[in-house]
């Protein structure tokens, strides 16, 4: 693969994944949607689903060879981060995230043929999808380098669906899929990175966490971008300003954080036992949890 080749690989991955956002998302057990009227709740367990060639979602949980066997094409792999992604041109049209050889991510950035993930396409609208959406998933936004990005999680499933919309026409611009196994992964360069996913922050994850002693039960049972936010709400009580552009911009848009403290300014010993213990216990599931 020439330099060139190189660098568009990089750029995609950089505004899409992670997670995604990927990256996307990133990325899941990632969900998908149904065509107009079709219902999502009709789509079987990912461990049984047979690959349709035209149809991304059911890439997911398969091997790259099988999926090759079902296009009819070698797959191009390249290894960016530690994390390996296969790609069956030089079109980039798609990115399959791998771990273990199983595709756990999905990454659709570029229309060719017959491909869609339910039957929707890129530079379609989600007008007409809204109503299955809602009925069948959990909803979150994200930002991701400014621009908007809505993550359908399937309820009782193991995959989450994402779309990059335009603003200005409305219209899927990118799609993401992802096992929810895999969240962690999809969207691990969000905070603390420019280039990743920002998550809207809309209550405490914690919310007493100030009140009383966490237990660590509860905190495996949370994902680590949440951890990292449930630990960074301690401080921002407090009105701690956070270095990290991405956190910080977080709790700017909420209501009750007032900014006060510089890091220089700030002393742990303000902060009340519940507090120090719970940062503490906070940090030791993050570190199982990264292997770090």
């Amino acid at each position: 693969m020439n330099l060139k080749a190189i660098r568009q690989v990089l750029t995609v991955f950089c505004i899409f994944f992670l997670v995604f956002g990927g990256v996307f998302v990133l990325f899941i057990n990632m969900k998908q949607q149904p065509k107009k009227t079709e219902d999502a709740t009709i789509v079987p367990s990912m461990e049984h689903v047979e690959i349709d060639k035209n149809n991304l979602r059911t890439y997911l949980n398969h091997t790259k060879e099988e999926v090759e066997q079902a296009i009819g094409n070698s797959m191009i792999i390249i290894e960016l981060n530690g994390i390996t992604v296969a790609t069956p041109n030089q079109n980039y049209s798609y990115f399959l995230f791998l771990e273990e050889n199983k595709v756990k991510a999905i990454m659709f950035q570029k229309n060719e043929g017959e491909l869609s993930v339910d039957g929707i396409k890129l530079g379609e609208t989600l007008q007409g999808q809204k109503q299955t959406l809602e009925q069948n998933y959990n909803y979150k936004s994200y930002l991701f380098q400014g621009a908007k990005f809505d993550l359908y999680n399937k309820k009782d499933g193991n995959y989450v669906l994402g779309f990059a919309v335009q603003e200005e026409t409305n219209r899927i611009s990118g799609i993401l899929l992802y096992m929810k196994e895999y969240e962690d992964t999809v969207l691990k360069q969000g905070l603390g990175s420019q280039n990743g996913v920002e998550w809207e922050y809309t209550g405490f994850i914690l919310e007493d966490s100030d009140k009383q002693y966490i237990e660590k039960e509860t905190l495996e049972k949370i994902s680590e971008r949440e951890l990292i936010l449930a630990k960074s709400e301690i401080y921002a009580r407090y009105g701690y300003q956070f270095e990290d552009e991405n956190i910080q911009r977080v709790f700017n848009r909420t209501e009750w954080y007032e900014p006060k403290q510089l890091k220089d300014d700030f002393s742990e010993k303000d902060m009340n036992p519940y507090e120090r213990e719970n940062i503490r216990r906070i940090e030791e599931v993050i570190q199982e949890k990264t292997g770090s």
